[in-house]
Protein backbone atom coordinates (compact mmCIF):
# COMPACT_ATOMS: atom_id res chain seq x y z
CA UNK A 1 0.00 0.00 0.00
CA UNK A 2 1.40 3.37 -1.01
CA UNK A 3 1.88 5.52 2.10
CA UNK A 4 1.25 8.72 0.08
CA UNK A 5 -2.21 9.93 -1.02
CA UNK A 6 -3.06 9.09 -4.67
CA UNK A 7 -3.14 12.77 -5.62
CA UNK A 8 0.37 13.28 -4.26
CA UNK A 9 1.69 10.18 -6.04
CA UNK A 10 0.12 11.36 -9.31
CA UNK A 11 1.61 14.84 -8.88
CA UNK A 12 5.06 13.39 -8.22
CA UNK A 13 4.87 11.15 -11.29
CA UNK A 14 3.71 14.08 -13.39
CA UNK A 15 6.64 16.20 -12.22
CA UNK A 16 9.09 13.37 -12.91
CA UNK A 17 7.66 12.97 -16.40
CA UNK A 18 8.00 16.71 -16.97
CA UNK A 19 11.62 16.68 -15.80
CA UNK A 20 12.41 13.69 -18.04
CA UNK A 21 10.79 15.47 -20.97
CA UNK A 22 12.76 18.67 -20.36
CA UNK A 23 16.00 16.69 -20.03
CA UNK A 24 15.25 14.93 -23.32
CA UNK A 25 14.74 18.33 -24.91
CA UNK A 26 18.09 19.60 -23.56
CA UNK A 27 20.00 16.68 -25.00
CA UNK A 28 18.13 16.76 -28.31
CA UNK A 29 19.60 20.14 -29.23
CA UNK A 30 23.09 20.42 -30.80
CA UNK A 31 25.88 20.17 -28.23
CA UNK A 32 27.07 23.74 -28.85
CA UNK A 33 23.68 25.12 -27.70
CA UNK A 34 22.92 22.67 -24.90
CA UNK A 35 24.26 24.67 -21.98
CA UNK A 36 22.27 27.74 -23.12
CA UNK A 37 19.04 25.74 -23.21
CA UNK A 38 19.77 24.40 -19.72
CA UNK A 39 20.50 27.90 -18.43
CA UNK A 40 17.11 29.13 -19.69
CA UNK A 41 15.18 26.47 -17.73
CA UNK A 42 14.24 26.53 -14.02
CA UNK A 43 17.01 24.82 -12.03
CA UNK A 44 14.66 22.10 -10.77
CA UNK A 45 14.08 20.91 -14.33
CA UNK A 46 17.77 20.66 -15.24
CA UNK A 47 19.98 17.59 -14.54
CA UNK A 48 21.75 18.30 -11.22
CA UNK A 49 25.21 17.98 -12.78
CA UNK A 50 24.42 20.86 -15.15
CA UNK A 51 23.44 23.28 -12.39
CA UNK A 52 25.95 25.97 -11.35
CA UNK A 53 27.83 25.03 -8.20
CA UNK A 54 26.71 21.37 -8.24
CA UNK A 55 30.19 20.04 -7.43
CA UNK A 56 30.95 22.63 -4.75
CA UNK A 57 29.65 20.29 -2.04
CA UNK A 58 29.49 17.01 -3.96
CA UNK A 59 32.55 15.61 -2.18
CA UNK A 60 31.65 16.80 1.31
CA UNK A 61 30.74 13.26 2.36
CA UNK A 62 33.82 11.53 0.94
CA UNK A 63 33.99 9.50 -2.28
CA UNK A 64 30.52 9.53 -3.94
CA UNK A 65 31.79 7.94 -7.16
CA UNK A 66 33.41 5.04 -5.30
CA UNK A 67 36.79 5.50 -6.99
CA UNK A 68 38.59 3.69 -4.15
CA UNK A 69 36.09 0.82 -3.92
CA UNK A 70 35.28 -0.03 -7.52
CA UNK A 71 37.62 -2.56 -9.21
CA UNK A 72 36.45 -1.31 -12.61
CA UNK A 73 37.88 2.10 -11.75
CA UNK A 74 41.20 0.37 -11.12
CA UNK A 75 41.06 -1.00 -14.68
CA UNK A 76 40.58 2.56 -15.92
CA UNK A 77 43.46 3.84 -13.78
CA UNK A 78 45.80 1.13 -15.05
CA UNK A 79 45.02 1.86 -18.69
CA UNK A 80 45.20 5.62 -18.19
CA UNK A 81 48.64 5.31 -16.59
CA UNK A 82 49.80 3.10 -19.46
CA UNK A 83 48.64 5.70 -22.00
CA UNK A 84 50.44 8.41 -20.01
CA UNK A 85 53.68 6.64 -20.92
CA UNK A 86 56.53 4.55 -19.59
CA UNK A 87 59.18 5.86 -17.27
CA UNK A 88 59.18 9.13 -15.29
CA UNK A 89 56.28 11.43 -16.19
CA UNK A 90 57.93 14.67 -15.08
CA UNK A 91 55.64 17.58 -14.18
CA UNK A 92 51.99 16.52 -14.30
CA UNK A 93 48.76 18.52 -14.25
CA UNK A 94 45.67 16.50 -13.33
CA UNK A 95 42.33 18.11 -14.19
CA UNK A 96 39.43 16.91 -12.06
CA UNK A 97 41.31 15.04 -9.34
CA UNK A 98 38.19 14.27 -7.22
CA UNK A 99 39.33 12.54 -3.99
CA UNK A 100 42.83 11.80 -5.28
CA UNK A 101 42.55 8.13 -6.23
CA UNK A 102 44.40 8.56 -9.53
CA UNK A 103 46.52 11.38 -8.11
CA UNK A 104 48.03 8.78 -5.80
CA UNK A 105 48.89 6.61 -8.81
CA UNK A 106 50.45 9.52 -10.68
CA UNK A 107 52.53 10.49 -7.65
CA UNK A 108 54.56 7.30 -7.91
CA UNK A 109 55.74 8.18 -11.43
CA UNK A 110 55.91 11.99 -11.48
CA UNK A 111 58.44 14.48 -10.18
CA UNK A 112 55.61 16.93 -9.46
CA UNK A 113 51.80 16.63 -9.56
CA UNK A 114 49.41 19.57 -9.44
CA UNK A 115 45.91 18.16 -8.86
CA UNK A 116 42.98 20.46 -9.60
CA UNK A 117 39.29 20.21 -8.81
CA UNK A 118 36.43 22.69 -8.67
CA UNK A 119 35.49 21.33 -5.24
CA UNK A 120 37.44 22.58 -2.22
CA UNK A 121 36.21 19.55 -0.26
CA UNK A 122 37.79 17.24 -2.85
CA UNK A 123 41.03 19.22 -2.80
CA UNK A 124 41.13 19.02 1.00
CA UNK A 125 40.78 15.24 0.82
CA UNK A 126 43.66 15.03 -1.66
CA UNK A 127 45.84 17.16 0.61
CA UNK A 128 45.13 14.89 3.60
CA UNK A 129 45.46 11.71 1.61
CA UNK A 130 48.84 12.61 0.12
CA UNK A 131 50.26 14.76 2.89
CA UNK A 132 53.34 12.53 3.01
CA UNK A 133 53.99 12.98 -0.72
CA UNK A 134 56.03 16.20 -1.11
CA UNK A 135 55.74 16.02 -4.91
CA UNK A 136 51.92 16.48 -4.82
CA UNK A 137 50.06 19.79 -4.65
CA UNK A 138 46.29 20.26 -4.77
CA UNK A 139 44.31 23.39 -5.58
CA UNK A 140 40.69 24.37 -6.16
CA UNK A 141 40.20 25.97 -9.58
CA UNK A 142 37.33 26.37 -12.02
CA UNK A 143 38.68 25.58 -15.47
CA UNK A 144 39.06 27.15 -17.98
CA UNK A 145 38.38 30.50 -16.29
CA UNK A 146 41.11 29.63 -13.81
CA UNK A 147 44.21 27.80 -14.91
CA UNK A 148 47.74 27.39 -13.48
CA UNK A 149 50.42 29.63 -14.94
CA UNK A 150 53.00 26.84 -15.13
CA UNK A 151 54.53 24.47 -17.66
CA UNK A 152 53.87 20.73 -17.58
CA UNK A 153 55.16 17.61 -19.32
CA UNK A 154 51.80 15.86 -19.06
CA UNK A 155 48.18 16.93 -18.64
CA UNK A 156 45.61 14.29 -17.68
CA UNK A 157 41.83 14.82 -17.79
CA UNK A 158 39.61 11.91 -16.76
CA UNK A 159 35.82 12.12 -16.47
CA UNK A 160 35.80 15.89 -16.15
CA UNK A 161 35.74 17.70 -19.51
CA UNK A 162 32.20 16.68 -20.44
CA UNK A 163 30.91 18.94 -17.68
CA UNK A 164 32.09 21.95 -19.69
CA UNK A 165 30.13 23.63 -22.45
CA UNK A 166 31.54 23.39 -25.97
CA UNK A 167 32.92 26.93 -25.80
CA UNK A 168 34.46 26.31 -22.38
CA UNK A 169 36.00 23.11 -23.66
CA UNK A 170 37.53 24.91 -26.63
CA UNK A 171 39.08 27.47 -24.27
CA UNK A 172 40.31 24.65 -22.07
CA UNK A 173 42.04 23.03 -25.05
CA UNK A 174 43.82 26.32 -25.73
CA UNK A 175 44.96 26.55 -22.10
CA UNK A 176 46.19 22.96 -22.12
CA UNK A 177 48.17 23.49 -25.33
CA UNK A 178 49.78 26.64 -23.91
CA UNK A 179 50.87 24.98 -20.66
CA UNK A 180 52.47 21.93 -22.27
CA UNK A 181 56.22 21.85 -22.66
CA UNK A 182 57.70 20.84 -26.02
CA UNK A 183 57.37 17.08 -26.31
CA UNK A 184 54.62 17.07 -23.70
CA UNK A 185 51.42 15.01 -23.85
CA UNK A 186 47.73 15.43 -23.10
CA UNK A 187 45.72 12.33 -22.14
CA UNK A 188 41.90 12.38 -22.01
CA UNK A 189 39.75 9.51 -20.71
CA UNK A 190 35.96 9.84 -20.49
CA UNK A 191 32.91 7.63 -19.95
CA UNK A 192 30.88 7.64 -23.16
CA UNK A 193 27.21 7.26 -22.04
CA UNK A 194 25.64 10.46 -20.76
CA UNK A 195 25.25 10.90 -17.00
CA UNK A 196 23.54 14.29 -16.80
CA UNK A 197 26.61 16.17 -18.00
CA UNK A 198 26.51 18.84 -20.69
CA UNK A 199 28.30 16.56 -23.17
CA UNK A 200 28.73 12.82 -23.37
CA UNK A 201 32.17 11.25 -23.74
CA UNK A 202 32.05 11.02 -27.51
CA UNK A 203 30.97 14.65 -27.88
CA UNK A 204 33.69 15.89 -25.54
CA UNK A 205 36.42 13.94 -27.32
CA UNK A 206 35.13 14.97 -30.73
CA UNK A 207 35.52 18.61 -29.66
CA UNK A 208 39.08 17.89 -28.50
CA UNK A 209 40.03 16.24 -31.77
CA UNK A 210 38.43 18.98 -33.87
CA UNK A 211 39.95 21.95 -32.07
CA UNK A 212 43.40 20.96 -30.87
CA UNK A 213 46.63 21.79 -32.69
CA UNK A 214 48.37 18.92 -30.89
CA UNK A 215 49.22 15.73 -32.76
CA UNK A 216 46.65 12.99 -32.17
CA UNK A 217 48.73 9.86 -31.57
CA UNK A 218 46.30 7.42 -29.94
CA UNK A 219 42.53 6.93 -30.14
CA UNK A 220 40.69 4.00 -28.67
CA UNK A 221 37.26 3.00 -27.47
CA UNK A 222 37.32 0.40 -24.74
CA UNK A 223 35.34 -1.04 -21.84
CA UNK A 224 36.46 -0.97 -18.23
CA UNK A 225 33.88 -3.47 -17.03
CA UNK A 226 30.73 -4.68 -18.79
CA UNK A 227 28.92 -1.79 -20.43
CA UNK A 228 31.39 0.81 -19.16
CA UNK A 229 32.50 2.22 -22.52
CA UNK A 230 35.25 4.86 -22.52
CA UNK A 231 37.03 7.06 -25.03
CA UNK A 232 40.79 7.23 -24.54
CA UNK A 233 42.90 9.71 -26.54
CA UNK A 234 46.50 10.88 -26.35
CA UNK A 235 47.80 14.06 -27.97
CA UNK A 236 51.39 15.28 -28.17
CA UNK A 237 53.09 18.65 -28.61
CA UNK A 238 55.96 18.85 -31.08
Amino acid sequence: MDRFPPARVAARRSRQALISGREAMIFAVPDRWRDRVAAALPARLVPPEMRPGFFDHFFDEGDPFGFDRNPEERLKFDRTLAVCGDGPLGRVLELGCAVGSFTEVLATRASDVLALDVSQAAVDQVARRLQDQPNVRAAAMTIPAEFPDETFDLVVASDVLYYLSVEELKRCVTRIEACLAAGGAFVAVHYVPRMGSVLNGDEAHDVLVAHTTLTHVLAERTEFGAGRTYRVDRFEKA
